[in-house]
């Protein structure tokens, strides 16, 4: 399981996520667990029309990334996000 945590109307909410380490193949609007030389973390991906990635949040407050096609290479695929839980801790 990958954990990860992010801001919410002013509150922090625990969301955690299940991971299929062996399916790393984009399908555009899926979420991934995603590594980067600047980012350890779970992203919807589109495929670009011109190679590129977009990165996209669930958190709509962090804005769509975009990743040429000449910096894919910097970017690992780790898996599919198949399941979310969002943890509220007591």
């Amino acid at each position: 399981l990958h954990t990860a945590y992010r801001r919410q109307r002013q509150m922090c909410i625990r969301d955690r996520c299940s991971v299929d380490l062996t399916k790393r193949t984009i399908k555009n609007g899926k979420f991934y667990l995603i590594r980067t030389d600047s980012f350890y973390g779970v992203r919807a991906l589109f495929n670009q029309s011109d190679g590129g990635l977009l990165l996209q949040c669930k958190n709509k407050e962090y804005p769509d990334e975009k990743i040429s096609k000449s910096k894919t290479d910097s970017l690992e695929v780790l898996g599919y996000v198949y399941a979310w839980t969002n943890m509220d801790p007591w």
